[in-house]
């Protein structure tokens, strides 16, 4: 059919074939923008895990009170105070177990003995005296 010179058939299909041109590149921009997003979660996700574990590295560090060592640990679940004091207590210093644990309570400015999860307690591991 042609009317006024124009051929309609051909203007429809012309005009069907830019609008699914529009809806391809439209699609096509909708993924590169959830590709984007996905990558920015992962990406988060994995820096959040990386934070968290990095408080279970248990290295020692030197605090400037009379050349004791001490080492962070973060309490888990079903920690308790007297089984991280078995693992941590150094051979020499510490007469007994309740001993060493008033001396983490001390230095962790606690009042009672009771830990949480999550908590971060510093341990002497070392005093100055063990060096010589």
């Amino acid at each position: 059919m042609t009317e006024y010179g124009i051929n309609l058939k051909e203007d429809m299909i012309l005009e069907n074939r830019r609008s699914l041109a529009r809806a391809l590149r439209s699609r096509q921009r909708r993924i590169r923008q959830l590709r984007r997003r996905g990558s920015i979660l992962v990406l988060c996700l994995l820096l959040s895990f990386l934070f968290l574990t990095g408080f279970r590295h248990k290295s020692p560090v030197i605090l400037p009170a009379g050349g004791e060592i001490y080492t962070p640990v973060r309490v888990e679940r079903g920690d308790t105070l007297w089984d991280l004091a078995g693992v941590y207590m150094p051979e020499q210093g510490y007469k007994s177990i309740p001993d060493y644990i008033r001396s983490v309570c001390r230095l962790n400015e606690m009042h009672t003995a009771r830990i949480y999860e999550g908590q971060i307690l510093f341990f002497p591991v070392r005093d100055g005296n063990s060096f010589r």
